[in-house]
């Protein structure tokens, strides 16, 4: 049974949004070893270099560097459904996972002057037009900073360098990021640009630091809404998903937070992480992904019953045409054509139990009988194993809804 498909995942974020520490916390909550209470688990050879991340990042401190403006990296997987009784066979899904800097998601083409950022910029924008799902990861304590208007120490001082970073450029660099997505546009099938209809996740990562603040998801969607943020309008008119998910890669009370008016320092301090809401957004990746495939193989078997109706229509047309020049011969020519056809239907009904015309009649109403598909057409059982992955997936997802919220849907 062959359901392989290839979905292409580009995740961008402002500089320093977190997304190759959320790319490291993927592939390990997802792996074939992490994979209870998930609908699936991935595999890949990429993932034994993000473990290394993972591990650097959790026992030893060591945080990542943002990635580097001209670099960008591309990682492979595969995805298998979480099904003992399917491990033999292909995956469900071969994906691959575009990972690019933040500045270069942010400038425009006259900004780039440097052969390697121009590289990195073509490459982008090339990913950005095939991609299957666009994540956009956003830097909860950022986010937090901006929605309480900065961040204070504990005795209520003003931390002016973090805050006149993050009040003046991060805000304008969150919204190009956003509006850059929203905007972008698609050829249609006759050529024509069109808005694009892919779903857009948008990441809010550090959740367990803007808890602390007393952070809602309402009041990041209230704000990303805002007249102050200005991008209402763009969220409004597009036509897709905008799914809001807050994550950790760390887990409540891991880390501690230390503000004073010169900076901010994370530390932490409880190395046994415990990563949330990074198998919900992958999830919805997924079930996105799913979805598509599904949707393409109903799709692939309806238009093969279309056609097969539309043969059959055609030549019972042709045949009936035939019998009714037949019933209008005259004479001697028109008794003996329809005495030879009622010697032909005849001998096929001793020999075969049925005429030409009623099998005409019978294949017509068997190809346009509601369980064609299921039952003629689908051997393999390819839509009920599908329909039962999704159903799972959609359980998870309904299980947890209170862990996303949609900005708006289709």
């Amino acid at each position: 049974m062959e359901f392989t498909n290839d979905l292409k995942v580009l995740l961008t974020a402002p500089s320093g949004g977190g997304k190759t520490v959320l790319l490291s916390s993927f592939s390990k909550v997802l792996s074939i070893n992490n994979k209870t209470g998930n609908s699936f688990y991935i595999t890949g050879e990429d993932l034994d270099d993000l473990n290394q991340v993972y591990f650097q990042m959790v026992h030893q401190g060591h945080w990542p560097a943002p990635t580097e403006i001209g670099e960008f990296s591309q990682y492979e997987f595969q995805m298998y459904p979480d099904d003992p009784s399917t491990q033999a066979v292909p995956p469900l899904v071969n994906f691959s996972y575009y990972d690019f800097p933040g500045e270069i998601t942010t400038k425009t083409r006259s900004e780039i002057k440097d052969e390697a950022e121009i590289t990195c910029f073509k490459r982008y924008r090339e990913i950005r037009k095939n991609s299957d799902v666009h994540i956009i990861a956003l830097d909860g304590l950022k986010l937090t900073a901006l929605i309480k208007k900065g961040i204070r120490t504990k005795e209520g001082n003003i931390c002016r360098a973090f805050n006149e970073a993050i009040l003046n450029r991060t805000k304008a660099n969150m919204a190009a990021q956003l509006f850059t997505a929203l905007n972008h546009s698609k050829k249609s099938d006759d050529g024509l640009d069109i808005a694009d209809p892919k779903p857009l996740l948008i990441a809010i990562t550090k959740w367990d630091i803007a808890k602390d603040f007393n952070i809602s998801l309402e009041d990041v969607r209230t704000f990303l809404l805002s007249t102050e943020f200005g991008l209402n309008d763009e969220f409004m008119r597009i036509p897709r998903d905008v799914i809001l998910i807050p994550v950790s890669v760390t887990g409540d009370n891991k880390t501690i937070m230390n503000v004073t008016e010169t900076g901010i320092t994370i530390n932490i301090i409880n190395k046994d992480f415990t990563p949330y809401n990074i198998n919900i957004l992958f999830n919805l990746v997924f079930y996105t992904a799913t979805k598509a495939r599904f949707d393409e193989i109903k799709e692939e078997f309806k238009n093969a019953q279309k056609e097969g109706i539309e043969q059959l229509s055609k030549k019972k047309k042709e045949w009936d045409k035939k019998m009714e020049e037949i019933q209008k011969r005259t004479g001697f020519a028109g008794w003996f054509g329809r005495l030879g056809q009622q010697i032909r239907d005849t001998y096929e009904k001793v020999t075969t139990g049925t005429t030409e015309r009623d099998t005409f009649d019978k294949a017509l109403a068997k190809i346009q009988e509601n369980d064609f598909i299921e039952k003629e057409l689908d051997k393999e059982g390819k839509i009920p194993y599908l329909s039962k992955i999704m159903q799972r997936m959609e359980d998870i997802l309904y299980k947890n809804s209170n862990c996303y919220m949609y900005i708006k849907r289709k």
